[in-house]
Parts: structure tokens; sequence; C-alpha cells
């Protein structure tokens, strides 16, 4: 690496790392300068873009490859691009009005995509508070069910309404403490009723796709009446 790409890189370094999460694994020193090179010729108007995508594909695929990709890398490397493409535009003669928002927009415009081509997909987050937010909403979950007691959300609100008509500061609190219950159990019975009519219209949309292939007018023509009985025609 000659001096001016080694002067280059510490600068890129010094940026990400006051920002970037401090965990194992890390980008090879190979990587790290595919990622930099990759985000200069993208920057540069008359750069090699191909080139310059083909850089940052083959530091992301050989860290997938080694097994060691994760969330963490994934962000550490976009920090990278944007550092490096931001200290890109510092260096043109024709300044870029707003650098760090043109860095943003090229690698989730151009680069983004394009590693999505190539199978490259940013991993989930395995951060603790992701869990952690995952174990609380299913334990509210199981306390608003608890609380349900076999009851629905219909009968729930009911019984609600008949705590506020008695007016005690008892029976208001207590209805006060359904509203929990009652907003957690909509959504799951809305997200289920969600999840039925997707496999429905799935199921719907695979039936007319295969009754669209015959070439027999009479199934062709029974189908149509069929649907017809459920769906009112558009006037």
């Amino acid at each position: 690496m000659s001096k001016a790409k080694t002067v280059v890189a510490d600068a890129v370094g010094a940026v990400v790392n006051g920002d970037a999460v401090q965990s194992a694994p890390s980008w090879s020193e190979l990587q790290a300068s595919l990622i930099q090179g990759g985000a200069e010729l993208i920057c540069d108007a008359i750069g090699d873009q191909t080139k310059g995508l083909d850089q940052i594909k083959n530091a992301f695929a050989s860290a997938v490859s080694a097994g060691v990709m994760t969330y963490d890398l994934w962000e550490d490397g976009r920090k990278r691009y944007e550092a490096a493409y931001i200290l890109r535009c510092d260096a043109q003669a024709e300044k870029v009005i707003d650098p760090s928002n043109s860095a943003n927009s090229s690698w989730n415009q151009i680069v983004v995509p394009y590693l999505k081509v190539c199978q490259l997909i940013k991993p989930k987050s395995a951060q603790a508070d992701s869990v952690d937010r995952a174990k609380r909403r299913e334990a509210e979950k199981a306390k608003a069910v608890a609380v349900a007691n076999g009851r629905s959300v219909a009968e729930l609100k009911e019984a609600q309404l008949a705590m506020y008509k008695t007016a005690t500061p008892e029976a208001i609190a207590e209805a006060k403490a359904l509203d929990k219950s009652i907003e957690i159990l909509e959504k799951d019975t809305k997200k289920e009723a969600e999840g039925r009519l997707s496999v429905l219209k799935k199921g719907l949309r695979d039936l007319v796709s295969e009754v669209c292939k015959t070439e027999n007018e009479t199934v062709l023509a029974d189908a149509i009446i069929a649907i017809k009985q459920f769906v009112p025609v558009k006037s």
C-alpha cells in the first residue's frame, strides 16, 4: 500500500473507530482497502463505478465466505465506506454541498442494491436489547392472555364499560388496568387475521393462475361466474 493510501486508510479508521462497535471480528487490511478504494471510485464522477462496486462486493463476500459477517461488521463496513467517500468529496476540486448525505445516499441507492443482487444481505441484529424487547413482548402477551382468562376482546371491553359505570375508584382503576391487555390482544388478533388472509389470497392467486392456463372455454366461463358471485362488478 502506498504512503498516500496509508494516510487515507488511517483517516478512515479514525473516523470509524470513534463510532463503531468495538468487537471481533474485524475487517482485514485488504478488505478495508477494498471498501475504501471502492468508495473512492464510486465517488469520482469519472471513476470506474463497476470496479468500485466489485471491490466492495469482494470485501463483503470474503467476510461471508469466512463465516465472520455479522450485523456489527456490516455496519462497520458501511461506516468505512461513507468515511472514505466523504474524504474523497473533500479532496475534489468541485466540493460536494453535503458530503455526508451524498455518501449515505450512494451506499443505500448504489451499493446496497448491488450487494443484494450478489446475494449479500445485511444480517439481522442480535443485540441484547432486541432480544430483551422480544422477551418483554412475549411476557406482556402472556399476561394479557392470563388477564383475559378466555374472554374475547369484545367481552373485555364490555366488562371494562361495566366497571366504568360502577364509578367507584377501585372499579375505575381495574377498568384502566384492562387497557394494555385489550391493546395487546387486539394487535395479536389482527396479526392472526392478516396471516390467514395472506394465506387465502395466495391460494386464490395460485388457483386463478392455474385456471388461466386452461384452453377450455367452459372452465374459464364457470370460474368467472363463480368469482362474480362474491366480487361485485365495478360499474
